[in-house]
């Protein structure tokens, strides 16, 4: 690979339907979900113009927010992960980045597998007290193998930006 920086977005899904009315696998994005989840991909995508790609957990409510950002971008298609899915192991999800050609990748998944990774990104302990409400996320540098957080944004601060 031939890259000199990757930016990695990690954006928790927008909130969804309540738990226990149906399959966790089927859980949709509520229409306040809906809502803020495309007031922050607007803002995402400025903040991060030059998104190439999206990852996203094979959970619907993971994809439909992956769509939401990927309509503000060049991006058609969203990939689905399994490494992103609510009962996945940081490393798995660490392999993939480091094979991926994307040099700016938006990644849709769960807490508190989110929180792992970025944890696992920054070489600290996984119960270090991170966490991202619904639809916050992390930005993160990664450059010669070692990895920045340049930002973590609550969802509210997300959203407001014009």
């Amino acid at each position: 690979m031939n890259r000199s920086e990757q930016w990695v977005i990690l954006l928790r899904h927008g909130i969804a339907e309540a738990r226990g009315s149906i399959p966790d696998e089927e859980r949709a994005l509520t229409g306040k979900g809906r809502r803020r989840m495309k007031r922050s991909a607007r803002a995402l995508t400025r903040l991060i113009p030059a998104v190439d790609a999206i990852a996203s957990s094979p959970l619907l409510r993971c994809i439909q927010t992956a769509h939401l950002v990927a309509a503000r971008t060049r991006v058609s298609e969203v990939e689905l992960l399994d490494e992103l899915q609510p009962q996945a192991e940081p490393e798995g999800f660490l392999r993939y980045l480091r094979a991926t050609e994307s040099s700016t990748i938006v990644c849709v998944g769960h807490e508190p597998l989110l929180s792992r990774i970025a944890c696992a990104l920054l070489g600290i302990e996984n119960n270090s007290g991170l966490e991202l409400r619904k639809g916050g996320c992390y930005v993160f540098t990664i450059c010669s193998g070692v990895s920045h957080l340049e930002w973590m944004l609550a969802p509210r601060v997300l959203r407001s930006i014009r």
